[in-house]
């Protein structure tokens, strides 16, 4: 990992000779055993086989119990081939609820479509929302009914490393208190107030996350002094 003059963080990844993604279905967990809220998955392991297609056939069994979240969270320099990324991101989509994912992430993925177009097309797939986080620009909920945005929090960047994986642990906290639900029909039942206010805590969250260095999320309480104070 290396930092910029701007504390944006950037990553080498290295697989030969090492143990990698080697699952097996033993390993695997039974939603009925465990009673799970939701399953948070995404990055590499998504994309590195043998694993990947593994965890694919896991996942989409797991998705008729539970919601999935899925954090894309693109590596252009494990897999520079964008039009390879982009067919092992798309079969994740059709398994995934809710999809977080950064506008850079699209903008590299996708550079042949719009954001609106990508948006679009994975709320048309079944995806009941999608979250695109903007860094300090703020971050935008889209769900079939609506768009919500929040904007993004003035702090010191000490470096960015972990801001994504906050954003992310904050909507799992939403789903997981139930804070975000879903209809019978199994479309989100959270309103545009309840949205905002998530992603508002989302974005306070990983502000706190960059003012610090490395992967350093805050508590739950750092989270709610935050946002009194602003």
């Amino acid at each position: 990992m290396s930092l910029d003059e701007n504390g944006s963080a950037s990553y080498v990844f290295t697989f030969d000779g090492t143990a990698t993604f080697d699952y097996t279905n033993e390993w695997l967990p039974k939603v009925e055993d465990h009673n799970p809220a939701l399953l948070h998955i995404g990055t590499l392991v998504t994309i590195i086989e043998p694993a990947a297609s593994l965890l694919l056939d896991w996942a989409k069994e797991v998705g008729t119990h539970i919601p999935v979240l899925l954090d894309p969270n693109i590596r252009p320099s494990v897999v520079p081939d964008v039009k390879k990324y982009q067919n092992l991101v798309d079969r994740w989509i059709d398994v995934a609820t809710i999809v977080k994912v950064s506008n850079d992430d699209i903008e590299w993925l996708y550079p042949e479509k719009s954001e609106d177009q990508v948006v679009s097309e994975w709320l048309a797939r079944g995806c009941k929302a999608v979250i695109i986080t903007r860094g300090a620009e703020g971050i935008s909920a889209f769900t079939p009914e609506q768009k919500v945005d929040v904007p993004g929090v003035k702090i010191t960047v000490a470096d960015t490393v972990g801001a994504g994986d906050t954003v992310g642990a904050v909507i799992a906290e939403a789903l997981f208190n139930k804070t975000w639900s879903f209809n019978p029909d199994g479309s989100l039942a959270a309103g545009k107030d309840v949205i905002a206010k998530t992603l508002t805590r989302a974005a306070v969250a990983a502000g706190i996350t960059c003012s610090r260095q490395g992967a350093n999320p805050p508590t739950n309480a750092e989270i709610e002094e935050a946002l009194a104070q602003n």
